[in-house]
């Protein structure tokens, strides 16, 4: 079975920092309220069964008093999915947590010399040019 592991961020000091509005903070606490109502992750009907193939932990949250240890936080919370093989998603921040992230694989990985990582947030980065196209 794959793992996937949930890395609570709740910070969007990130984004505020950019001029973005706040309120990713909320996020980890909505999804946790969510997953709580999804029910069985079976479906006889079409014959699915996501619990065949996948389970779902919890890895922790992380904490700082500044976006800074919030980030070291959230780069060690990562790095401790990747050494138990758990595949960690963040929920809550912003995309300034990439970083944390590419970080934690890649010295979980050392001859990776890439890797990916996928964030997706409310906007997806389609925002229009300001100062003729950045």
């Amino acid at each position: 079975k794959l793992k996937v592991g949930l890395v609570w961020f709740p910070f969007d000091e990130g984004t505020l920092r950019n001029g973005g509005r706040g309120g990713a903070r909320d996020s980890p606490d909505a999804v946790a309220c969510l997953l709580q109502r999804m029910g069985t992750a079976q479906n006889p009907e079409e014959g699915i069964d996501l619990t065949a193939h996948l389970r779902l932990v919890e890895v922790g949250e992380a904490s700082g008093a500044t976006l800074e240890e919030a980030h070291a936080s959230l780069e060690e919370l990562t790095a401790r999915a990747f050494a138990a093989g758990v595949l960690p998603v963040a929920v809550g921040g912003s995309n300034d947590q990439s970083y944390c992230h590419a970080s934690a694989w890649l010295a979980h990985n050392p001859m990776a010399r890439r890797g990916t990582v996928i964030n997706i947030d409310a906007h997806l980065d389609v925002r229009p040019y300001v100062d003729g196209g950045k």
